[in-house]
């Protein structure tokens, strides 16, 4: 590739830099578009020489003019639109100059025709404005056209430069368009009043620990933010051994796991599961019980809510999640997309436009989550299975999420369920399993768990009161049982789920005493304790004891 086919394609980042920069667009959604990567791609096309420099004045100096065009729509008591659409209109124009792919080869094949440009661009990023009002279309037009002259005009002064690291700069140029589609995506969302009340709710309702059943745990557990005393599990998943890039990776980072897939073609592999998840959009979860499915659901919804995902999961912050669970929908049809809202939000749900839930579905900014398959009477699966397919079907843009304990996806008889296993495999649904907490995992739950509690002390009498009442810090504590497991085995073993190791948590930190070594005498202690706080009147013994 030319150099002077690389300086056209470090023209279009540069600009957009240019046009952002004009219009002092320094909110969180700009956070997403990492001005600073597209000034490196430009630096190294752009060399540090004489001519680099004057073309990079040429580029500012067009920035400023498209600026000077726009801001009479934009600004001033004459301005057609808000400043949240005037965002997402910049970040739609930045986004197309960079997906376009600019060539001196295809300007000539034009002719270089501002009108042939303009269309060029405009199918370049077709989607960009379907979410745009009649008079941000108008807009987000116009400046396509400008940019058109502008680029027709640059054309010509892109000769005589030194040659770029041609695979690095366009990689780049990629990644960078991804992070302003999800700028404009967050621009258009801005202007939706009802998604932020949604998002507040979701956040409130979901950022606690799951309760049990038990009175005395559950006055504990509940006080605690989920965000806060979250860790990270690993999952295991399946895949062909025939991918041998990827095995190879997976030895070198010592993830591979021998397992029941060694002969089949398949080989099971180890990773933390928000890397898994990465990158995919139809998952099932299984997992036994309590080994955390229902808190990682919960995590996610809260996480997308509050758009506080990093990492692997950073572009899932555009998502709108809905949160399913199906336990509560016993004896009940599976919902519409309209009933979604309700079952987390149900005050305000009525107050949520038309058609609000099936824009974010078709846009694929929906993150359904249905929890709990295993939880619906085996004779209902197959209708939620139905009701499921159908979903997918009519949409299949959107992120889906399942979760269940191994035995809700058997058949009748116990044995593989063939229409569910075949469905999600043709459907490209990614599936994972939740393994035990390692010892490491273990320690950092305590330490989580422990923090949690303490930042929950001056929003709760119960919880202050019991804190007041202890001899030494809710760290000392954390500290005390994690020497306790260490010397334990059999505790640590019992600790290998989320849910068993907060009852342990809890038991240890309102009595301090000796704690059990086996599940079952675990449980015993909690329930018997629930039963004799019910038979004294204070409080109502439990109706259920969920472990999943």
């Amino acid at each position: 590739m030319s150099n002077a086919i690389l300086l056209l394609k470090a023209i279009g980042p540069a600009l957009a830099q240019g046009l952002l920069t004009a219009f002092d667009v320094k909110s969180k959604l700009a956070n997403a578009v990492e001005p600073k990567t597209i000034a490196t791609v430009t630096r190294d096309v752009l060399t540090p020489s004489a001519n680099s420099q004057d073309t990079s004045g040429q580029i500012e100096a067009m920035a400023k003019q498209m600026a000077n065009a726009i801001r009479p729509l934009v600004e001033g008591q004459n301005r057609q639109v808000s400043i949240a659409s005037r965002d997402s209109i910049l970040f739609g124009l930045a986004q197309t100059l960079l997906e376009a792919g600019l060539t001196q080869t295809g300007l000539a094949e034009m002719n270089f025709d501002v009108d042939a440009l303009e269309q060029h661009l405009l199918k370049a990023n077709p989607g960009v404005d379907r979410d745009f009002s009649a008079a941000e279309q108008a807009i987000y037009r116009q400046t396509v056209r400008m940019a058109s002259q502008h680029l027709i005009e640059a054309a010509s002064t892109v000769e005589g430069y030194e040659q770029a690291k041609t695979t690095a700069v366009l990689q780049r140029l990629a990644a960078i368009s991804k992070q302003l589609g999800i700028a404009r995506d967050l621009a258009i969302q801005s202007a939706d009043q009802f998604v932020e009340r949604y998002r507040g709710v979701v956040q409130d309702e979901l950022d606690r620990l799951e309760v049990f059943g038990l009175p005395r745990m559950d006055r504990l557990t509940s006080q605690q933010r989920l965000s806060m005393a979250y860790i990270t599990l690993s999952a295991s998943g399946v895949m062909d051994e025939d991918d041998n890039e990827t095995i190879s990776a997976l030895k070198r980072s010592h993830q591979e796991i021998e397992g029941d897939w060694a002969g089949k073609g398949l080989k099971r592999t180890l990773d933390q599961v928000d890397k898994a998840m990465g990158d995919c959009r139809r998952l099932v979860i299984r997992g036994g019980a309590g080994a955390g499915k229902s808190t990682l659901m919960q995590w996610l919804a809260v996480r997308a809510a509050s758009m506080e995902f990093e990492g692997h999961l950073e572009a899932w912050n555009i998502k709108i999640p809905f949160f399913i669970r199906l336990r509560s929908l016993v004896g009940e049809d599976f919902p519409a997309p309209e009933q979604f809202p309700a079952l987390i939000a149900k005050n305000i749900a009525a107050q949520m436009p038309d058609n609000w839930v099936h824009k974010y579905l078709e846009r694929g900014q929906a993150l359904v989550l249905i929890d709990g398959v295993d939880e619906l009477p085996r004779k209902t699966r197959e209708v939620f299975f139905k009701a499921l397919q159908t979903l997918v079907r009519d949409f299949p843009q959107a992120t889906y999420i399942v979760t269940s304990r191994p035995s809700g996806l058997k058949s009748e008889e116990g044995g593989v369920w063939e229409e569910w296993e075949d469905w999600v495999g043709n459907q490209k649904f990614k599936n994972l399993t939740l393994e035990p907490m390692t010892a490491a995992n273990v320690e950092a739950f305590v330490n989580r768990w422990h923090a949690a509690f303490s930042q929950a002390r001056s929003d709760n009498s119960f919880v202050s009161n019991l804190l007041s009442n202890l001899s030494q810090s809710p760290e000392q504590t954390a500290e005390k049982l994690n020497r306790q497991l260490q010397q334990r085995p059999e505790l640590m073993r019992l600790a290998s789920t989320p849910l068993l190791c907060a009852m342990i948590c809890a038991l240890h930190l309102e009595r301090l005493e000796n704690l059990p070594s086996e599940r079952l005498e675990l449980y015993g202690r909690n329930r018997s304790r629930a039963l004799t706080q019910a038979n004294r009147g204070q409080s109502t013994a439990p109706s259920r004891f969920r472990c999943g």
